[in-house]
C-alpha cells in the first residue's frame, strides 16, 4: 500500500510517502522534492498512474480539515434557505450557478458539502460565499438539477446528462463558457434580471481587455528581447510556470496576441504571470518546440497540442495541470539538473 501526505501545504514543495505489504516496506527519511520522491517510488515499481492518484489523495486529506470547517459554517445557513426558513439571498452573478453545477458534476455522486467546496475550489481555485453557494443552490433545484440526501448534495441525472452534452461540444473551449452560456439560453421562469446580468458581464469583459492590453504594452519588449537572446535567460521558475503558460496557449485557437494569452492564463489560475515567469515559460516551451511565434502573436505547434490532448483524455478527471506537470517533470530539457 502506498500512502504520500504533503508536508507544506502552502507551496506543494515538501512531500513524505510510505510503503506498506504487499508492495514493500519503505517510509520517507526525511521531507523531500516531489521530483526526488517521484524517482524513488519509480524505481520501486510504482507506475505513473499509481502516483497521480497517491497524490490526488494527499490533496483531499491536506483540504479536507479546512473545507470541513467551512461545511460547519455554511451548511445551516444553506439548509435554512433550502427549507424557506431564511430570506434567499440577493441576485448573483449567472457564473455562480454555472460554477456550482459544475462543481458537482466534477465527481458524478452525491457527497457531502465540504467536497463540494473542495471541488469548486479545485476548479476555479476559489471558494463560493455562502450567499453564493445558497442562490446557486436554489437555482439549480428549480432547474431539477439539485440531488439532495440530507447533508449531502450532487446533480440529478437530468442536470447531470445535460451537463455532460454541453460540455462534449466543445472538448477545447473552457467550461464555464459552454454551462454559463447554455443557462442563458435556458433561463429560470422570473429571470428578469437576465439582461441586467448581459450588460455587466460586457462592461466586465470590456475593462478586462483593457486591462490585459496595457499588459501586453508592458511585456512585449521584455519578452520578445529574451526569445531573441538580448535578454539574459531568467532564474529557473517553478515548473508549474511552464504547464500553467502552455496550457494557458492551448485554450486559444491558432496564433494570439499576446493580451489573449494573459487572459487565458487568468482564466485558469484566476491570476495574471509577471513578464519573469512568461519569458521563462516560453523559453522553454520553444526548446521542447511547442512555441509557434509570428511577429508579436503566439500559439501552440501541433506538436504541444497533441500531448496536451492526449493527457486531457487520459486523465479527464484531474486538475488540468496535475497531469501536465508531471509529464514536464518526466520529460526533462537538457540542463534540468
Amino acid at each position: 500500500m502506498l500512502k504520500i501526505k504533503i508536508v507544506d501545504g502552502e507551496n506543494l514543495d515538501l512531500w513524505v510517502a510510505e510503503v506498506t505489504p504487499p508492495q514493500g516496506n519503505w517510509r520517507s527519511p526525511q521531507p523531500m522534492p516531489w521530483r526526488e520522491l517521484d524517482q524513488i517510488l519509480t524505481s520501486m515499481g510504482f507506475d505513473k498512474d499509481e502516483l497521480m492518484n497517491a497524490r490526488i489523495e494527499a490533496y483531499v486529506e491536506d483540504s479536507e480539515s479546512a473545507y470541513r470547517r467551512l461545511e460547519k459554517e455554511y451548511l445551516p445557513f444553506l439548509q435554512a434557505t433550502l427549507a424557506g426558513e431564511r430570506e434567499v439571498p440577493p441576485p448573483q452573478r449567472r457564473f455562480i450557478e454555472a460554477w456550482m453545477a459544475y462543481a458537482l458534476y466534477y465527481r458524478d455522486e452525491i457527497r457531502p458539502l465540504w467536497n463540494v467546496l473542495y471541488r469548486s475550489d479545485a476548479v476555479f481555485h476559489s471558494s463560493p460565499s455562502c450567499d453564493e453557494l445558497s442562490w446557486a443552490f436554489l437555482r439549480l433545484r428549480e432547474r431539477g438539477w439539485l440531488a439532495v440526501d440530507g447533508d449531502r448534495f450532487g446533480l440529478t441525472p437530468e442536470g447531470s446528462h445535460i451537463v455532460r452534452d454541453v460540455l462534449s461540444q466543445d472538448d477545447d473551449m473552457y467550461w464555464y463558457v459552454l454551462i454559463e452560456r447554455w443557462m442563458s439560453e435556458h433561463p429560470l421562469p422570473g429571470d428578469e434580471n437576465a439582461e441586467i446580468w448581459k450588460s455587466e458581464t460586457k462592461v466586465f469583459d470590456k475593462n478586462a481587455e483593457s486591462e490585459y492590453r496595457r499588459l501586453e504594452k508592458e511585456y512585449l519588449p521584455f519578452l520578445q528581447a529574451a526569445l531573441a537572446g538580448e535578454r539574459g535567460v531568467l532564474p529557473p521558475q517553478r515548473l508549474i510556470s511552464e504547464a500553467w503558460v502552455a496550457y494557458a496557449l492551448y485554450r486559444l485557437d491558432g496564433i494570439r496576441p499576446l493580451w489573449e494569452v494573459i487572459r487565458s492564463a487568468d482564466d485558469l489560475f484566476i491570476n495574471i504571470p509577471d513578464p519573469d515567469k512568461l519569458s521563462w515559460a516560453f523559453l522553454r516551451l520553444r526548446e521542447r518546440g511547442w512555441l509557434a511565434v509570428d511577429g508579436d502573436r503566439f500559439g501552440l505547434t501541433s506538436k504541444g497540442r497533441r500531448v496536451i490532448r492526449r493527457l486531457k483524455r487520459r486523465y479527464k478527471d484531474m486538475h488540468w495541470w496535475e497531469p501536465l506537470q508531471n509529464w514536464m517533470s518526466d520529460h526533462p530539457l537538457p540542463g534540468d539538473e
